[in-house]
């Protein structure tokens, strides 16, 4: 029975996964149409999700912060620090978002279950890049191999035993794409 539950949650990730990945990659083509290609926006670590976000998805206003843990076992450590320190958005379809620019790197943090749990990223928190000098949006680490995904470190896609590994868990989203839109196996669940 238990695995039956996990098999669901497991295809509800994906298709939700999914959904966010089409929903904001309709949103940034849409605003690169109207805003001129990525590498011209205004970018600033102030909050562009209204000006560059807001007109191309079903954003319904802002919701308290709340923390969006890694995959190590350092649970104490706030993945991405822009999270709790910038505006996060709800959406009419449940889901959360925050746009985060820092040091010309631009993520967009979309948590596919809103404030529901377990607030891990790799579970229910995804990244995604938006890359200004090839004006594209990714899934974060979908331009590495699978083992650069699954091992970079600090970011990868995997439980690191050491603490500290805030990033683990960045390009997990990139690892269920790569893998035919399926969590495997040896996926870090």
């Amino acid at each position: 029975m238990l695995n039956l539950i996990a098999n669901y949650e497991k295809t509800v990730t994906v298709n939700q996964l999914k959904a966010a990945y089409s929903i904001f990659s309709q949103a940034v083509e849409r605003s690169i149409e109207d805003n001129g290609d990525i590498a011209t926006w205004e970018l600033s670590y102030s909050d562009m999700a209204p000006k560059y976000i807001f007109p191309y998805v079903e954003t319904v206003g802002t919701v308290k912060k709340y923390s969006m843990g890694a995959l190590s076992p350092d649970t104490s450590f706030i993945h991405w620090g822009g999270w709790t320190n910038g505006k996060i958005y709800a959406m009419k379809n449940g889901m959360t978002y925050s746009l985060i620019y820092d040091h010309g790197d631009i993520t967009l943090m979309v948590d596919i279950n809103g404030t529901k749990g377990a607030n891990r990223v790799g579970r229910d928190g995804f990244a995604f890049k938006l890359l200004p000098k090839q004006n594209k949006f990714i899934l974060a680490g979908a331009d590495k191999s699978r083992s650069e995904i699954i091992d970079y470190y600090f970011g990868g896609c995997k439980k690191y035993e050491q603490p500290g590994a805030y990033y683990s868990g960045e390009f997990c989203g990139a690892l269920i794409m790569i893998d035919g839109w399926k969590i495997t196996p040896t996926y870090p669940w």
